[in-house]
């Protein structure tokens, strides 16, 4: 039999709040950058919700990791973590499914999608905005040049000599 630590419990509870449509725990307190619950516990700082499971269902075995299950990450319900392997984890989390469009929403489709030889794809349409706009640099430092080399020319044939600094 499992005996609760109800001292810590309530720590959890006075920053909480819970969402009646989810049934989520929603941790107000202390957070993780990237926006996980944190509680002290034993001189450290831990993640809310794998505390919260802990002090519910026991420890969390080696080489298993806690999933969200309501997918929100500020979530510490016991009732809503579940226990996985990597492997498991990795295909139910949904950043680790490959992405549908590259950053700035083009669809990553057969005709859309250049892929390197190590797998990494990238955007056709994002490359070749990104080559327009290098080649308008270019043609300005073109034209930029092309004026110096007429101005020179031109001081030249006038007998002046003139220095061209690119």
């Amino acid at each position: 039999m499992r005996v609760l630590d109800f001292s810590l419990i309530e720590r959890v509870k006075r920053k909480v709040v819970v969402d009646p449509g989810t049934g989520c725990w929603l941790r107000h307190g202390a957070l993780k950058g990237n926006g996980y619950g944190l509680i002290w516990q034993g001189g450290r700082a831990r993640l809310a919700h794998r505390v919260m499971y802990e002090a519910f269902f026991g420890a969390i075995p080696d080489g298993k990791e806690s999933h969200h299950i309501c997918g929100s990450k500020n979530c510490c319900n016991p009732g809503h973590v579940m226990v996985v392997s990597h492997q498991e984890h990795m295909e139910l989390t949904p950043r680790s499914r490959p992405w549908t469009h590259c950053k700035r929403g083009h669809p990553f489709d057969e005709a859309n999608t250049l892929i390197e030889s190590n797998g990494r794809r990238h955007c056709r349409t994002c490359n070749k905005e990104r080559f327009k706009a290098w080649e308008g640099r270019q043609s300005e430092k073109c034209l930029a040049m092309r004026k110096a080399q007429k101005a020179r020319y031109k001081a030249r044939q006038r007998g002046v000599q003139v220095e061209l600094v690119f």
